[in-house]
């Protein structure tokens, strides 16, 4: 075989291969299309068979119906007017053409699963007895329908130009333009009747068309019952649905220009579930209103909204250029510019109808009542207030929710006829209804906040009556349903309490309530703010009731006084034991009270309150019957001297001048009177046991009991306490009295003519006494007696005619006692009594103050320089009176006591000595005894001083021993302090003298005795005595004038002689200490001295014989002098010159003849006058001298 026949076979080969695969494709294109051939005769044939129709309705349980049908392929139909229809539950369904796709797997499977359905000329579409009719198209997609009847779309687009809505034979809506995408879960049709398909289906609608409100909206209120809805509008809706619940901000809106509401109030009011009683009994008038008509053009929209508790339907209905009729009146009961209801409805589900009610409101806008008396229906009958004639304008709203009804109207008319608490009036009124809350079930009703306001006048009145009331509480409860309580007859019945607040022109518009006694006894005159509290009990006032009146102007007048200022009437029903009671409180703020018989303020600014009480229901009883109480606080007395005429004549506190606070009560019955009276004040004069004070009072007086017939009054409980100052000290008086007991009488009557009468009775009192001085006033003030300190009292005092009678006591237990006499004051813890003795017609007083320990200081001084015990002082008169004019000095005595006293330092006492006069108290403790006695202005008295281990300072020399002074006064005057001090004595004893260069042997001692002098008892001491003087020594003379002479000091050991005697004058000043004439003598020793010590500086002369020796000397500014030459002549001169100067003796210039100087036989000592110092030495040295030398 050649290579050309072999490539020709192989060519040859691959065409019939060719050809072969062409043939099979040409037979597989083929046989589709004679299997689409034979479909489209034979399904086609099938599809408009009537059995087949007649197959499906068995198999779908429904009937199903086409004039004809096309089908292309498998899976695609073309029905045209196919009708659908369910007897269970009832649907139909009619298009005029429907264009499907569906499933053959499905199919086989004996389910229909249509992936996509448009329905062309939609007919009917209706469910159970709402139909939808008109033209449009459906676009269904994922509709699914299975063997068990179960059906699901999963989108569904309805588009309708023209539509409309029956349900039965009622057209609901007309002209409808609707448009629709909604979904269908899956179902079992059998198993959801009725509407209740709805719940499967979710998506969203739009419609517009024509409708009735009562068509439309009646099916969802129809069980509430006295609500409903007319008129003919448009209709307009945006929904939303989910599951069949629409969901919030689905709208329907209907638009009418003739749109009715019916409101039945009788069944608004009628509790929850329970049927309107028709029947109302003899309660219930023909004419009662029921159901109320309003109309007018409006809209009704409805609307889904999200609430707490899940989706709720609001339903807003507005109707403008309102008509509301009552039942029976061709009137209309109101007009207005608007009316609004606005509802909720529990839920959005459409198939959960009717609706369950939550809250309805009611408002009216621009609304007006042609004749106010068509409303004498919501008034009770018989009471407070009562429209007749007149128009008003009314706004307000009412509210329903859960079972409740609350609102508020306000109704305001210009030209109204009324009748307001009986008095028929006219003029303008304005009610404020306020409701609160109406519970039919409860049958309770709150009318709190309701208010009401007229102003109006009668036909005899000039000026207009302006009432004002507010409801600030009034929750009531009837005993029938409150739907019986319009219209009926007589007092409603209702319990409950009402809170009222408001105000009235006059008081007697309240004279069925507050009628005062009778005779103008009391009397009540203004007008102001009310505000009560009510109780009623069927309609009627019941014990507990009160009710207030408060003015700027009120009146009110009892017995003798007259008040008047801002203030209040409260009146109050109490149930007495056998029927209700009144009591009337009258209460007035800044009032001014003044006494009617003369016009005397007694206060002002004051918080009064005046009661009376009654048993009767009203206070128009005989004033016997009446029980009355005044009272009062933060009242100011102008001057408390007009209080006076209301104190017993003989009182301890009499008030004078100044202006107090005072408070108080006073109750009056069957002609008695008790109570209480508080006064304070800051500067107040008066007198305290008529004595002048001034200063703070604070009395609170207890009225236990006071007979308005006799007089008499018992004020035991009473308290006084003062703060004042005494017209003569400018000391503090603050005390306390309480009285335990006190019984006075007969009272003084302001209003009583004549001389008051005398007082008689007992007072038992006790209290705290801050300062002791109030008594000054009563102690002479020419002894110097002053009391000041604190302490307890208790008193028991007597009086009659005005006086206190003997037997009368008062007791002070002092915790901080000082009591001045003289120039000191003693201080510590003691009693003090005072008591009145004597007889009735001449009584005398004593006072006796005890000082168990007491510390003595001088007037003036800080500290005190003495203590002791036993201090007692008594004074005692043997006349006594209360009155100052009435006493005398010369009746009374002071008799002064320290028996046992110490002196803690000594040199306190150089404040008596002058000053700078060498004579000083170093320092040392002493003992102290007193025993003065004072009678009228003469004095008598000892005092005994006595001192151990004390120094005392004479010139340069220091003293330190025992000191011993007994002062014998006698005589003495207290005008100038002048005493006699004869029998006097100092003594000196265990002295130790000792200057800068020599200390003494101890056991120097001196006395001096008084034998004529007088004592000014001054600071420093003025004494002018003469003195007995004994000494031990003479030392302390010598060494007082050599002291500074070291070179004589030999001398002056020469000069000191014991067993010293002689006298001498003694003369003290405020400046100097001067002894004069002294004559010493002693052994063989004579002196005479006469010395003065001013500035600190000793002045004098001493002349000295020592046996047939004789000597002088002279201190001029504490130098000393010595002369031996004549001596006696020098010193007679020197003392013959001081006499003539009045001052110390000095060296004359010259020496004088005279005859005190003349030449004389020499005696021993004129010779030795002109022995030199040396020879004079020489001769004592040899002489012998007794008793020389102490020192």
């Amino acid at each position: 075989m050649t290579q050309d026949t072999a490539t020709r076979g192989h060519s040859m080969q691959r065409l019939k291969r060719k050809g072969a695969r062409r043939r099979q494709l040409a037979g597989l294109i083929a046989l589709p299309l004679l299997a689409w051939v034979l479909y489209l005769g034979v399904g086609n044939l099938l599809l408009n068979l009537r059995d087949t129709q007649a197959w499906l309705t068995e198999q779908a349980g429904l009937s199903i119906r086409w004039e004809s049908g096309w089908s292309a392929y498998p899976g695609h139909l073309v029905l045209t007017a196919l009708e659908i229809e369910s007897d269970a539950p009832a649907f139909e369904l009619a298009v005029d053409r429907a264009r499907l796709r569906f499933s053959l797997p499905a199919l086989l499977d004996r389910q229909l699963a249509l992936s996509r359905v448009t329905l062309e000329g939609l007919r009917r579409f209706g469910l159970e007895d709402h139909r939808l009719e008109g033209d449009g198209e459906v676009s269904i997609s994922g509709l699914r329908l299975g063997d068990d009847g179960q059906v699901a779309i999963k989108h569904l687009e309805l588009t309708m130009p023209q539509a409309q809505v029956r349900r039965g034979n009622t057209l609901l809506a007309d002209d409808i333009r609707l448009a629709a995408k909604l979904q269908l879960a899956p179902l079992r049709l059998r198993e959801q009747p009725g509407l209740a398909v709805a719940r499967f289906v979710s998506g969203t609608l739009s419609l517009d068309a024509t409708a009735n409100a009562w068509d439309v909206f009646t099916p969802y209120l129809r069980e509430l019952g006295w609500l409903d809805l007319a008129g003919h509008g448009r209709l307009t809706g945006e929904l939303t649905l989910e599951h069949g619940e629409l969901v919030a901000g689905s709208t329907l809106q209907l638009d009418s220009p003739a749109l009715r509401v019916i409101v039945d109030q009788r069944k608004l009011l009628s509790p929850v579930g329970k049927k309107d009683n028709r029947q109302a009994g003899s309660r219930l008038s023909r004419g009662s209103p029921e159901r109320y008509r309003l109309r007018g053009g409006g809209q009704v929209i409805a609307r889904v909204v999200n609430g707490e508790a899940g989706p709720f339907m609001a339903l807003d209905v507005t109707l403008d250029e309102m008509l509301m009729q009552q039942p029976g009146r061709s009137a209309p009961l109101l007009t207005g510019r608007r009316f609004h209801l606005s509802a909720r409805l529990a839920g959005a589900d459409l198939i959960d109808r009717p609706r369950r009610l939550t809250s309805t409101r009611f408002e009216w806008e621009g609304a007006r009542v042609p004749d106010v008396s068509a409303l004498a229906s919501y008034l009770p009958a018989g009471g407070a207030l009562a429209l007749h004639r007149g128009s008003a304008r009314l706004e307000g709203y009412l509210a329903y929710r859960q079972g409740r009804v609350e609102g508020k109207l306000e109704l305001v008319g210009e030209q109204v006829a009324l009748t307001l608490a009986g008095r028929s009036v006219q003029g303008s009124m304005r009610l404020e209804l306020a409701l609160p809350e109406i519970d039919p079930s409860q049958r309770r009703l709150d009318l709190s906040g309701t208010h009401l306001e007229v102003s109006a006048r009668g036909e005899q009145e000039a000026l207009p009556l302006t009432t004002e009331f507010t409801l600030e509480q009034a929750s009531l409860t009837s005993t029938v349903p409150l739907n019986e309580l319009l219209g009926a007859q007589g007092p409603a019945p209702l319990n409950g309490r009402l809170v009222v607040q408001g105000s009235v022109a006059r008081l007697d518009v309240l004279d069925d309530i507050l009628n005062p006694a009778g005779d103008e006894d009391l009397t009540l005159e203004g007008g102001g703010k009310l505000v009560a509290s009510l109780l009623l009990e069927q309609g009627q006032l019941a014990a507990g009731s009160r009710m207030v009146v408060t003015t700027e102007s009120l009146r009110a007048r009892l017995l003798d006084l007259d008040a008047r200022g801002q203030g209040s009437v409260i009146a109050s029903w109490q149930q007495g034991e056998e029927r209700p009671g009144v009591r009337l409180d009258a209460s007035l703020a800044q009032a001014r009270v003044v006494r009617s018989s003369d016009g005397g303020l007694l206060i002002r600014d004051a918080r009064l309150t005046l009661t009376a009480e009654n048993d009767a229901t009203a206070l128009a009883t005989p004033p016997a019957g009446l029980r009355l109480s005044l009272a009062w606080q933060d009242a100011i007395m102008p001057d408390v001297a007009v209080l006076q005429a209301y104190l017993p004549a003989a009182a301890p506190v009499r008030l004078q001048t100044g202006q107090a606070t005072t408070q108080g009560r006073i109750e009056i019955a069957a002609g008695r009177a008790h109570g209480q009276v508080t006064l304070s004040g800051q500067h107040i004069g008066g007198q305290l046991l008529g004595r002048e004070v001034t200063g703070e009072l604070s009395l609170d007086l207890e009225l236990r009991e006071i007979d308005l017939g006799s007089g008499y009054l018992d004020l035991s409980g009473s308290r006084l306490t003062m703060q004042a100052a005494t017209s003569a000290s400018d000391h503090q008086l603050r005390t306390r009295i309480v009285a335990r007991e006190a019984r006075l009488g007969p009272l003084r009557i302001p209003t009583q003519e004549g001389p008051a009468p005398a007082l008689e009775g007992k007072l038992v009192l006790a209290g705290l006494i801050a300062n002791l001085g109030f008594l000054d006033d009563f102690l002479p003030e020419a002894h110097g007696l002053t009391l000041a300190g604190n302490g307890r009292f208790q008193a028991d005092l007597r009086l009659a005619n005005d006086q206190l009678l003997p037997g009368s006591q008062w007791r002070v237990q002092a915790s901080d006692l000082a009591v001045g006499f003289l120039d000191y004051v003693a201080k510590g813890q003691g009693r003090l009594e005072a008591e009145i003795d004597g007889d009735d017609d001449s009584p005398g007083a004593r006072v006796t103050l005890m000082l168990p320990r007491f510390s003595l200081q001088q007037v003036g001084e800080a500290q005190a320089h003495v203590s002791g015990r036993h201090f007692t002082l008594e004074t005692q008169t043997t006349r006594f009176s209360l009155d100052p004019q009435a006493r005398s000095l010369q009746d009374v005595t002071t008799h002064i006591q320290l028996p046992i006293a110490e002196v803690d330092d000594l040199s306190r006492y150089n404040a008596y000595l002058p000053d700078a006069s060498g004579l000083a108290l170093l320092g040392g403790r002493a003992g102290l005894n007193v025993d003065l006695r004072l009678e009228g202005l003469r004095a008598h008295g000892d005092l005994v001083l006595q001192a151990f281990d004390t120094a005392i300072r004479f010139g340069e020399q220091h003293l330190e021993g025992d000191l011993r002074l007994e002062a014998r006064l006698r005589d003495g005057d207290l005008a100038t302090r002048r005493f006699d001090a004869s029998g006097s004595l100092l003594r000196l004893d265990n002295i130790q003298r000792h200057d800068d260069q020599t200390r003494g042997k101890p056991g120097w001692w001196a006395r001096l005795d008084i034998t004529e002098g007088h004592v000014n008892w001054t600071r420093p001491l003025q004494l002018d005595a003469r003195l007995d003087l004994a000494m031990r020594d003479s030392g302390l003379l010598a060494r007082l004038f050599l002291s500074r002479a070291r070179q004589w000091e030999w001398l002056g050991q020469r000069l000191t002689v014991n067993h010293i005697r002689g006298n001498a004058r003694l003369h003290l000043d405020d400046d100097s200490l001067q002894l004069r004439e002294a004559r010493l003598s002693g052994g063989p020793l004579e002196m005479r001295a006469d010395l003065a010590i001013r500035d600190g500086m000793p002045d004098g002369s001493l002349y000295a014989r020592l046996g047939i020796l004789a000597v002088g000397i002279s201190l001029e500014q504490g130098e000393a002098e010595v002369r031996l030459l004549r001596p006696r002549q020098w010193y007679e001169r020197r003392r013959a010159s001081a006499e003539k100067s009045g001052a110390s003796p000095k060296e004359p210039t010259t020496l004088p003849e005279g005859p005190g100087i003349s030449p004389k036989p020499k005696e021993p000592e004129a010779i030795l006058e002109e022995v030199m110092p040396s020879q004079w030495q020489q001769i004592l040295d040899t002489q012998a001298l007794p008793s020389r030398g102490g020192d």
